[in-house]
C-alpha cells in the first residue's frame, strides 16, 4: 500500500457511514443504533466514510497488528448528522472511556476544533491523539508510538465544562419548547417534549417534569463546579496573557508552553470578560487549551493561578480559592 494512500481521497468521494470492528463485522445505521451494538470494550473500531474505511482498516492492521488502536474521523456523516455536525467527536467521547488508543482525525486544524467543548472533552483523555487529514502511514505509526509513552494528564475540568454546556443548552431548549408543547392541540409536541425532559430529569409524571423545568435555574447549572478542586494551571487573559496594550506577554506564554511540554497538569485559560471575543486572540498564539469564563468557578479551588490582580483581589472578586498564586510581576 502506498505511504500516501489517503492523499488522493477527497470529500466528494465519500459515500456513507461505516463502522468496522476487528472481526470484520460492518455496522451501519444511525449513530445511536451503532452505539447500542458496539461492545463496551471493542478491540478495534474504525468510524469513517465507507470510501476510506477499508483502506484505514488495512493500514492499521499493518502498523499495529497486535494492538487495539481505533481511528475516528470527526466529519463522518451519520443518518442523523451532517459532516459539519462533527459526529465523530460524540463517538470518540463515548469510546475514549474504554482507555485504548484512539486516533482522531479531521479535515480542519486544531484551532478550528479547539473552541468546541466536545473537542476539549475528547482530548481530555490521555489515550486520544489527533492528526489532520490527509495523513500518511508514517503519521499513524508515529502517533501509535507516541501513545505508548506520551503520559499527558487526564483533564477532568474539560469533561465538567462540557457537562455545564450541555445542561445549559438542554434546559434552554426545554424552557423554550414548553409553551409550544402546552399549546399544541394534537399532543405531538408534548410527547416530544416529555421525551426530552425525561432525558434530563429522569422518569417523572408530566406535571413533575413541567414543574422541574419551570423551576430550573440556569445560573445554578452554571455553578456545578462549586466545591471542586482542579489541578490546572489557570491563566488570566486580559492584563496577564496579554498586556495593557493587547500585546502577548512572553513570560506568561513561555510558562504555558513549558507546562504543556512537561505534561504534569492541564492548562486552562480564563477571563472575567467576554470569552467569545477573546478566544480568537488566544488561538492566534497557537494555543489549543480550554478557554472559559471565571464566572463558572465560584467556590472552586484552583491549584495554580496566574493573574495581574493580587491574590486577595482575585479571590474576593471571583470567589475562587487559589492554592498557589502568581502575580505576573513576580514572574522571572
Amino acid at each position: 500500500m502506498p505511504d500516501d494512500f489517503l492523499r488522493d481521497k477527497q470529500l466528494n468521494n465519500y459515500e456513507s457511514e461505516v463502522l468496522h470492528v476487528a472481526d470484520d463485522t460492518t455496522l451501519t445505521g444511525s449513530f445511536d443504533e451503532i452505539q447500542e451494538t458496539v461492545t463496551p470494550k471493542p478491540e478495534r473500531i474504525i468510524f469513517a466514510d465507507q470510501a476510506i474505511a477499508e483502506a484505514l482498516k488495512r493500514a492499521i492492521e499493518v502498523i499495529d497488528p497486535e494492538g487495539n488502536t481505533s481511528i475516528i474521523m470527526i466529519e463522518t456523516p451519520t443518518a442523523n448528522a451532517s459532516r459539519s455536525d462533527e459526529a465523530g467527536l460524540d463517538f470518540a467521547l463515548d469510546l475514549a472511556k474504554n482507555q485504548h488508543t484512539i486516533i482522531l482525525s479531521g479535515w480542519n486544524s486544531i484551532a478550528h476544533y479547539a473552541d468546541n467543548p466536545k473537542w476539549q472533552a475528547v482530548m481530555a483523555y490521555p489515550n486520544v491523539f489527533f492528526t489532520r487529514l490527509p495523513f500518511a502511514l508514517n503519521d499513524l505509526r508515529e502517533l501509535i508510538n507516541k501513545a505508548q509513552e506520551d503520559g499527558r494528564p487526564f483533564d477532568q475540568l474539560a469533561i465538567d465544562l462540557l457537562s455545564i454546556e450541555m445542561n445549559v443548552s438542554m434546559l434552554g431548549v426545554l424552557k423554550h419548547n414548553l409553551g409550544h408543547a402546552l399549546n399544541d392541540s394534537t399532543g405531538q409536541k408534548m410527547t416530544e417534549w416529555l421525551k426530552l425532559a425525561e432525558s434530563v430529569f429522569g422518569e417523572k409524571s408530566q406535571e413533575e417534569l413541567i414543574e422541574a423545568t419551570q423551576n430550573a435555574d440556569l445560573n445554578q447549572v452554571k455553578s456545578e463546579l462549586a466545591g471542586k478542586y482542579y489541578p490546572d494551571l489557570f491563566v488570566d487573559i486580559e492584563g496577564t496573557l496579554f498586556d495593557e496594550n493587547g500585546e502577548p506577554n512572553q513570560k506568561v506564554l513561555d510558562l504555558i508552553k513549558l507546562t504543556l511540554e512537561l505534561k504534569r497538569r492541564p492548562v486552562t485559560i480564563w477571563s472575567g470578560g467576554d470569552v467569545k471575543t477573546l478566544q480568537s486572540k488566544v488561538r492566534a498564539l497557537g494555543l489549543s487549551c480550554k478557554v472559559t469564563s471565571k464566572q463558572f468557578f465560584k467556590d472552586v479551588e484552583a491549584e495554580t493561578v496566574v493573574d495581574d490582580m493580587t491574590k486577595e483581589e482575585f479571590e474576593s472578586t471571583y470567589g475562587i480559592t487559589a492554592k498557589n498564586f502568581i502575580n505576573i510581576n513576580d514572574l522571572n
